[in-house]
């Protein structure tokens, strides 16, 4: 650079000579882009470098990287396209590093979009594996599967670190997708790639999740095979913490099989670990083993702690075992109590099985519209080209238009039946699972009943008493389902008699004004009575306007439609019309005013 420069100086310097004034400006202009020509490589070169290290430092310490980053975050302004694309890269990664879940793609897109333009495939792969961690952060699974499948079809075959880390993914959300095979052919290749690679401490890991692979698919002997030898590894390089790791899992796996003794030897190891991260895991573990080998002091001991977790998981492990040593004990009156609680964080894990089946089934839904609107994409892209080609196709042209117009119109017709066909599966889903539960509970509750006249001509009164124990808190349970159906209703009839419900009745008859007071006391009241009517709603149709709102609250609470019309200062024509428009958008067809009012009854 500074040859070009004092060549081009020379050549010139005769044209200046018999200015002395301007010769001196350019001299000074010369030796001003020479400095800068010197000092942009060295920032550069040194902004290249404090990123390198950052790379190193997001695998050892991703918090330390993360506050480098910060630090860069104005240096990074001045550097290149490509320096700045990398520093976005590396916060990506640090944050994943770090387990801190990603919120949003967008940052990700607009890396993956750049190295997708350039040479480097390296970093491209890199690009690819971290949009599949933000989709699996996002509950993206079958989208993130695709992106982990492209960034293994673009990374270099010796990339073992990367190429190991992509597998284990693919394991895990296989797993998590009731895809065993699949997952342990995953596991397999990343345990193949992390040995490539030389790092002892991914080796416990892989080796450690084909083991619980092998669980899930109901294999014990290869599983025991692979725990202890993740196990013995974890021994081998010194790495204590691990080696608990494993053992906390391995110790649970061997209670599961009914193997004390040696569940007895890892849990003591896995109980020397005083981590946060896995002392319920332990906890539990070890109040299993003494209930099951009868020590129900030592499990009763556990089971105490075991409390102290937030988590239902934990909680309604714990519940159930205090139950089970109360009743062991004869304490019935203390077993009930467990038991009612236990009861509680049952259906606590139920509700969350179903909002995690319920996700599953979303993320599914919302791959195959990705992959339905790319698709589209990519035909109107085709037509478009055609159309520059071949211009005396215009005709055609407008009726593709017109037939992907009807389409799309069909199409958010249909995605608004959705929507409601999933509500009130949702509703019905609901009411029969209480009605089902009521009634396979007065069928146990009558066997009981027999057991318990079969049982009175016996001697034996602690089975009398267990039995009554049962038989009670099956009723106990019936009780609450009858009261939570009693208070729905009690709800609806309490509406009906609250002042608000009066007031709006009589400003209607008295052609009144209600304020803007009335109207939130008014919606508080009909969502506490019909279970967020107003909120079921706006998901049913987002852009709901406070005067559609307030035409659906007064119909919900038995106005005619001419009180209606009068309390919102509208002719009853507009308020007739706004009903029937109401209905198009949210069914995407024409409807009835009546129609409408129909459906906001059911809601």
């Amino acid at each position: 650079m500074l040859e070009i420069v004092f060549i081009f100086a020379l050549l010139l310097k005769w044209f200046c000579m018999k200015y002395v004034a301007y010769s001196f400006i350019f001299w000074f202009g010369v030796l001003a882009f020479s400095f800068q020509a010197c000092q942009s490589p060295l920032k550069n070169s040194s902004l290249s470098e404090a990123l390198g290290r950052v790379n190193r430092l997001t695998y050892t310490s991703p918090d330390s990287a993360m506050v480098l980053l910060e630090d860069l975050s104005q240096t990074v302004r001045q550097g290149t396209e490509e320096q700045q694309m990398y520093y976005k890269l590396l916060t990506i990664k640090a944050r994943d590093k770090a387990y801190l879940p990603h919120l949003s793609d967008s940052l990700i897109r607009e890396v993956v979009a750049f190295y997708q333009k350039g040479k480097d495939r390296d970093l491209q792969a890199e690009a690819f594996y971290y949009l599949g961690r933000v989709h699996v952060d996002l509950q993206q699974y079958a989208r993130a599967l695709e992106e982990f499948l492209r960034a293994l079809e673009v990374s270099d075959e010796k990339d073992y670190r990367l190429r190991g880390v992509i597998y284990a993914q693919m394991g895990t959300l296989y797993l998590y997708q009731d895809m065993y095979e699949e997952g342990l052919e995953a596991h397999k290749n990343s345990y193949k790639y992390k040995l490539l690679q030389g790092n002892d401490n991914e080796v416990v890991f892989a080796l450690r999740d084909i083991g619980r692979t092998y669980t899930m698919l109901q294999q014990p002997d290869s599983a025991l095979y692979y725990y202890t030898a993740a196990r013995d590894l974890a021994a081998s390089i010194g790495n204590k913490k691990m080696e608990r790791m494993v053992c906390s899992e391995l110790g649970g796996y061997y209670v599961d099989l009914g193997d004390y003794r040696k569940a007895y030897e890892c849990i003591q190891s896995a109980i020397q670990s005083e981590t946060q991260r896995n002392k319920f895991t332990t906890l539990s573990i070890m109040g299993r083993y003494y209930e099951y080998s009868h020590q129900l002091d030592s499990a009763g001991y556990y089971y105490h702690r075991l409390l102290s977790s937030s988590s239902p998981l934990y909680l309604h492990a714990a519940y159930h075992g205090l139950a089970s040593i109360a009743r062991q004990r004869g304490e019935l009156s203390q077993a009930l109590a467990y038991y009612d609680r236990y009861m509680a964080y049952a259906d606590t894990l139920r509700e969350m099985a179903q909002e995690e089946a319920m996700g599953k089934i979303k993320s599914a839904y919302d791959y195959q519209q990705y992959h339905l609107e790319n698709n589209a994409l990519r035909q109107e892209s085709t037509r478009q080209k055609l159309l520059i080609v071949f211009l005396l196709l215009a005709v055609l042209f407008f009726g593709l238009v017109l037939v992907g117009y009807r389409q799309y119109r069909k199409r958010r017709e249909r995605e608004a039946e959705l929507r409601y066909e999933r509500l009130q599966q949702l509703q019905r889903e609901q009411q029969q699972q209480g009605e089902q539960q009521h009634r396979q509970n007065l069928q146990r509750i009558e066997a009981l009943e027999h057991a318990l006249r079969e049982a009175r001509t016996g001697n034996d009164p602690a089975v009398r008493e267990l039995l009554q124990s049962q038989k009670d808190l099956v009723e106990k349970n019936n009780e609450q389902i009858e009261a939570r159906q009693k208070v729905r209703h009690q709800a609806v009839a309490a509406l009906r008699r609250s002042d608000i419900y009066h007031r709006f009745h009589r400003l209607a008859d008295e052609n009144g004004k209600p304020g803007e007071a009335d109207w939130l006391q008014l919606e508080e009241a009909v969502d506490a009575a019909y279970e967020r009517f107003s909120t079921r709603l706006r998901e049913l149709y987002p852009p709901l306007r406070d005067v559609e709102l307030q035409v659906c609250l007064l119909v919900k609470i038995d106005l005619q439609p001419s009180q209606v019309a009068a309390l919102i200062l509208r002719s009853r024509q507009a308020v007739a019309s706004l009903r029937s428009r109401l209905y198009a958008k949210v069914f995407g067809q024409k409807g009835s005013p009546d129609d409408w009012d129909a459906f906001l009854k059911e809601l």
